[in-house]
């Protein structure tokens, strides 16, 4: 399948009156069925062409995680036109300047941020069409749905264009690999590709229901995971390091959980499902970002599994993934069946930059030819990201080609890899290592508590770590952060405010 509106109407037709979305809204549980969804689809479908909105048109989508957002998502696809998400949590000149540049018609949303002169059409007023036109399915498969703005981890938003084969490609490749009928749970942000693709396309696929979480506040989470009980749910690891660290502070408050902890490990995870409405997952699904291999670890201790992946928005998401029934620690599993992964690697190193090719990859950056022409030739994909398979094919992320630093001795020194030694500290929330010279690393430390002096400890755990490593990669200063690390939608840090920054200005542990 290679359309997008094919996969909405036959998912109507395979699964009718079975659940397709919930949510809890004004205090009220909703829910609606495949046919539903299919039948509302329409009615935005017919709304958006009653506007005068002309096929071929871009047109802006910007809310939090809804069934409306979904029932537009389809609606406008299905009017002929391309979907621009724009992520809710952006900032009020970064929205507009989407909505300008990507050239939308109009946008569909309720958010206050947008300009006064831009064309705008409320959620609560998308079904009120007289018209009764079907949706008009078209053999799609090399049109652009989506135009996904990323700003990356560096540098100015890129348009990421993706047609329904992309998508449609990544969907039947996740479908055969991690998805039975199951459950989940949407805590993720749809404009993303990551959610949209692996969680909510496929389940809307294979027949199964997701649940669109209305707070990310924890209390409020818990709640309606308590109610859900999925069987899946998609976390990007900021997630899993927070879940954690909280587990552990826990611990270190109760002996009785400390010892249960230490002895009984399993029982301890059995009670920690139950008291978080995780009873009923069989897995939580892990990508977005890379995944601390320690925090990996303290998850399987426990029982809970983690099936991490990799990809980028321009594979639409999913490169590769680990099986259901062999996963390996610390590495981000197989390439699935569409797709191709070359390392290019020279003599000296085991790591070489990814390349991908296959059906997934994205068609361009939307009127940025020349960035496109630096990543896409010959359809195939420069990742930017270094990595390494095993001798069983497992692949391997081991930085970023734009974050190395050049060793004193000429080696590579990858800062993630240094960064998730000094994550482990129990009182580091997130840390990032850099260079000004690329002879001596910095490293700067977001804490959980900045009313507490640690000066002391901190230096004794970067000591400690600075003993683990070779000389050219070990750290000569330390500074505390106190705001947090800019990010990206899937909680990456933004690396590009390291260029601006006034180390002057930051307290320095001495």
């Amino acid at each position: 399948m290679t359309n997008l509106l094919k996969l909405l109407e036959e998912s109507a037709n395979n699964y009718g009156s079975l659940i397709a979305l919930s949510e809890i809204k004004n205090d009220k549980y909703i829910e609606i069925s495949f046919k539903e969804l299919y039948e509302r689809s329409n009615k935005v479908s017919r709304k958006i062409k009653s506007l005068g909105i002309t096929e071929g048109s871009n047109v802006s989508l910007c809310g939090e995680n809804s069934i409306s957002w979904i029932t537009a998502f389809f609606g406008i696809l299905g009017s002929d036109c391309t979907v621009v998400p724009i992520d809710i949590k952006l900032n009020k000149k970064s929205k507009n300047f989407i909505y300008k540049f990507s050239e939308s018609k109009i946008i569909i949303t309720n958010n206050k941020d947008f300009n006064s002169n831009i064309n705008k059409l409320s959620f609560d007023d998308l079904f009120d069409s007289k018209t009764s036109e079907d949706i008009n399915i078209n053999d799609l498969k090399n049109e652009i749905s989506l135009i996904l703005f990323t700003s990356g981890t560096t540098g100015e938003p890129k348009g990421v264009m993706l047609s329904h084969e992309n998508i449609m490609s990544n969907v039947d490749a996740i479908r055969e690999i991690a998805y039975a009928k199951q459950s989940s749970f949407s805590i993720l942000p749809l404009s993303h590709v990551y959610e949209l693709t692996c969680n909510l396309l496929t389940s809307i696929r294979v027949g199964t229901k997701v649940h669109f979480c209305s707070s990310l506040d924890s209390k409020n989470m818990f709640n309606e995971l308590k109610m859900v009980k999925p069987n899946i749910m998609p976390v990007v690891p900021l997630i899993l390091d927070k879940i954690k660290k909280n587990c552990l502070k826990n611990l270190s408050e109760s002996k009785v959980s400390m010892l249960i902890f230490k002895y009984v490990p399993k029982f301890f995870g059995y009670l920690l499902r139950k008291k978080t409405g995780l009873s009923n997952l069989k897995f939580f699904f892990c990508g977005g970002a890379p995944l601390n291999i320690e925090t990996e670890k303290f998850f399987n201790l426990l029982g809970l599994k983690i099936i991490q992946g990799y990809g980028l928005s321009e594979t639409s998401p999913l490169v590769s993934v680990n099986p259901l029934n062999k996963t390996k620690l610390g590495s981000v599993g197989k390439v699935i069946k569409t797709c191709n992964v070359r390392i290019d690697k020279n003599n000296k190193e085991t790591n070489g930059k990814i390349h991908v090719k296959g059906p997934n990859v994205f068609k361009g950056y939307f009127k940025n030819e020349f960035s496109t022409k630096q990543v896409l030739k010959n359809n195939e994909l420069d990742t930017g990201d270094i990595g390494k398979f095993d001798e069983e094919g497992y692949l391997y992320i081991t930085g970023r080609e734009k974050f190395i630093i050049l060793g004193p001795s000429g080696e590579n020194i990858y800062p993630e890899q240094i960064e998730e030694l000094v994550d482990q500290i129990e009182f580091v929330e997130e840390s990032v290592v850099f260079s000004k010279d690329q002879k001596k690393l910095y490293v700067l430390l977001k804490l959980y508590d900045l009313t507490t002096n640690k000066n002391t400890e901190i230096k004794a755990s970067i000591e400690k770590i600075n003993r683990e490593l070779e000389v050219g990669k070990r750290i000569s200063k330390i500074y505390i952060y106190n705001e947090e690390f800019p990010k990206t939608s899937t909680q990456k840090i933004k690396r590009d405010f390291i260029e601006n920054i006034d180390l002057d200005k930051l307290e320095l542990v001495d």
